[in-house]
């Protein structure tokens, strides 16, 4: 399953949020699959010199983070792109739900100050990029 966002997302948010439309409904047809998860996409900040920080959950479990808080960390750090500048997000991530109940994966983002975004440069909507997220059950 795959989600494809063609337009923008902004946030101010100090706390994390969902970004909108970035999220995967999957069902898992035995307990012992695996989850390959792909992400994809471009975040700028509305000024240069502040963060953007992800995370990506499943359900209401965090599984991957840029802040350091979990220890798989699909991100190396806070994104610093600035106002005019693009920072690209691509992650891999290979998850063991243990379960054949539906499960959710998003995409959530917070700022440490002023404005963020996914999609488009921080100076302008001139430019725009596509945030993907792609979600495949492999059979053990």
């Amino acid at each position: 399953v795959q989600t494809y966002k063609t337009d923008t997302f902004s946030t101010s948010s100090t706390s994390f949020v969902d970004v909108t439309g970035v999220s995967v409904t999957i069902t898992p047809s035995a307990t012992n699959s695996k989850i390959l998860i792909l992400l994809t996409g471009v975040t700028s900040q509305s000024v240069t010199g502040w963060n953007m920080d992800v995370q990506l959950l499943r359900d209401a479990t965090v599984v991957g983070s840029s802040t350091g808080a979990t220890t798989d960390n699909l991100f190396t750090g806070a994104l610093y792109a600035g106002n005019a500048y693009v920072e690209t997000l691509a992650a891999n991530y290979l998850d063991s739900p243990s379960t054949t109940s539906s499960i959710t994966y998003k995409l959530q983002a917070k700022v440490s100050a002023n404005t963020g975004y996914f999609g488009r440069r921080g100076d302008g909507t001139s430019y725009s990029y596509p945030t993907s997220l792609t979600a495949m059950e492999i059979l053990a």
